[in-house]
């Protein structure tokens, strides 16, 4: 029998793009036996997917430890995904043990198991803290709009800056909010980031604007839960907003969204046909 083996690794958004991969391999092989196995990894916040959503911790396993792999070597077919934002179609039906290493950012690569993969992505909405549940109660009958400025990372990890750093600029935002202003009527902003400061500097001017600047560490999935509530959302180059936006089950919400990813290479299917991209 088939096995596929997912790994799990980096921040929380780009987690949910390999367990929705994972979700959608099972569906797509029901005779198949697919697990996920969680790498090690230090940065963000840890393995979130247990803590922040209704997924049950005997369904991640574990399954291949250095030492495995390094034994079964010979029987496993690795499928990386290199072209990171840009779907591939692959096939691997010679292969008895699959790995999957990659990010698999595209709703494409999962479309298949879309109602599956909402259902699973429930927010413990139990572990809400006060000024969340609060802040909820305001977006009734408003049109609300969240803005997520990621910089953090993005500005001194040297890495991180050379792939994605400095493509949400200023600009950006200024042109997402004014597409906004001129195609929602009296719109509410929610501004969401790890600079909160830099963004008050640059947009307290604005009309009905909030900033949400109380949801650090362990509570930060929480910014997202209330990004997924919001009518519609600006998002940056940044799997977190993407999934805040993508679990928006507004029908006409507008979703906006940086024409440009990575600064390295061009991301084909990373966003949703019907997203606006600037």
């Amino acid at each position: 029998m088939k096995l596929n083996i997912i790994s799990i690794a980096g921040g929380l958004g780009n987690q949910m793009f390999q367990y929705a991969f994972y979700l959608s391999l099972k569906v797509k092989e029901p005779k198949s036996i697919s697990k996920v196995y969680i790498a090690k990894y230090s940065l963000h916040n840890g393995y979130e997917l247990d803590t922040v959503f209704d997924i049950k911790k005997h369904l991640i396993s574990n399954l291949i430890s250095g030492f495995l792999k390094k034994m079964l070597k010979k029987w496993i077919l690795k499928i990386q995904d290199l072209a990171i934002g840009t779907y591939t179609n692959f096939k691997t039906d010679a292969s008895k043990i699959v790995y999957y290493s990659g990010y698999w950012q595209s709703e494409k690569y999962f479309k298949n198991a879309e109602d599956i993969i909402r259902q699973q992505f429930t927010f413990k909405r139990e572990l809400l803290n006060k000024k969340n549940i609060e802040l909820l109660t305001q977006f009734s009958n408003k049109n609300t709009v969240s803005v997520h400025i990621r910089r953090g990372d993005y500005v001194t990890n040297t890495d991180a800056n050379i792939l994605l750093g400095g493509l949400c600029d200023l600009s950006y935002y200024v042109k997402a909010i004014s597409f906004i202003e001129k195609n929602v009527r009296d719109p509410y902003f929610y501004f969401f980031s790890d600079d909160i400061e830099w963004a008050k500097n640059h947009f307290s001017n604005l009309k009905n604007v909030y900033f949400v600047d109380w949801n650090h560490k362990a509570d930060s999935w929480q910014d997202m839960f209330l990004m997924s509530k919001c009518t519609h959302n600006i998002i940056a180059n940044s799997s977190f907003s993407w999934w805040g936006a993508w679990l928006n089950e507004n029908i006409d919400k507008i979703v906006i969204a940086p024409s440009k990813w990575f600064r390295s290479h061009e991301t084909l299917d990373i966003l949703p046909e019907n997203w606006t991209k600037i």
